[in-house]
């Protein structure tokens, strides 16, 4: 729903969309005399007193089949840390493989298709040879 907190990292195709909801778990206290003053922002704490980020999914949500939950330690917000990793693992799976890159926001297919260059470019061949059977 455009609505929703997670709604820049979701699923455009039809076949593959995920519903899933997004969390925040407060680490510290905030005292009164922070709330007086305003409370200060995750990005301005150190690390250790940031919130968790959390997105908890599954997909496709008409027919489910997988189910993910993503905690992102003293990530902060859940739809800005946790739902775009648990977008892209959730893809992964049902895609088999690299997904599709229409599969994500348009917004968003620029930057993929550099991380899926990237990552093409740096994982281990999974061929026959590099297994060390030379006679496939």
């Amino acid at each position: 729903d455009r609505r929703g907190t997670g709604y820049r990292s979701r699923i455009i195709d039809d076949t593959m969309r995920m519903a899933g909801k997004t969390g925040t778990s407060q680490v510290r206290n905030i005292t009164a005399a922070e709330r007086a003053r305003g409370v200060t922002s995750n990005a301005d704490l150190p690390w250790e007193r940031r919130d968790h980020a959390l997105f908890v999914c599954f997909a496709p949500y008409d027919k489910p089949k997988y189910a993910a939950c993503v905690l992102v330690e003293h990530g902060g917000g859940g739809s800005t840390a946790a739902a775009p990793i648990a977008r892209d693992v959730m893809l992964q799976a049902m895609a088999g493989g690299e997904p599709p890159l229409e599969a994500y926001p348009k917004s968003d297919r620029g930057r993929i298709a550099t991380q899926q260059e990237e990552l093409r470019d740096t994982a281990p061949e999974t061929s026959a040879s590099v297994a060390g059977d030379d006679q496939a």
